[in-house]
């Protein structure tokens, strides 16, 4: 255990970082912070490629709809979902 314990206190001298930080506390000169006026902004008329977007968009709303709505149907059809229906009455 003694020996665990020095070898232990030898090895953390050794690989012992140094104190020292390496990075600075100081602006440089040519600082200049970050604003939102630095973002890229995009140039031209904004409806156009909205436009565009949204069309797109809505045409895969319209898809994915259907495909939702198909595979209900087909798995409804294959009786796969038990939608609770009591069995028939046989008096």
């Amino acid at each position: 255990m003694i020996a665990r314990l020095a070898t232990r206190r030898v090895l953390q001298a050794v690989l012992k970082r140094p104190n020292v930080r390496t990075t600075a506390h100081y602006e440089p000169a040519d600082f200049k912070p970050v604003t939102l006026d630095d973002m890229p902004k995009f140039l031209g008329p904004w409806e156009d490629c909205h436009s565009k977007a949204q069309s797109r968009n809505n045409i895969l709303l319209a898809a994915a709809a259907v495909f939702f709505v198909g595979s209900c149907v087909a798995m409804y059809g294959m009786d796969v979902i038990d939608l609770g229906n009591a069995p028939p009455m046989k008096n």
